[in-house]
């Protein structure tokens, strides 16, 4: 396994692709973390309850852009 900020940079996984990417707690992970490990695949799950714990933003710029939302809660609002 890995997390989503160390697919991008780890080593052994640097250059590969995955026929699917499963992100639990997804709820919780801000966009920009999760872009890396989305482009590391044909298909993505994510799994978790978009109505708890927003992704953990310290940066009140940051916050009012948008990144306290994530990505599975933008999505479930969409669809």
């Amino acid at each position: 396994g890995a997390t989503a900020l160390t697919i991008p940079k780890t080593p052994l996984l640097v250059g590969e692709h995955f026929d699917i990417v499963i992100v639990d707690e997804a709820g919780q992970i801000s966009q920009p973390a999760i872009l890396g490990p989305l482009m590391a695949a044909d298909s993505f799950l994510l799994v978790g309850d978009h109505e708890q714990l927003p992704p953990l933003v310290q940066s009140h710029p940051a916050e009012k852009a948008g990144y306290g939302i994530s990505m599975l809660k933008r999505l479930a609002n969409k669809y």
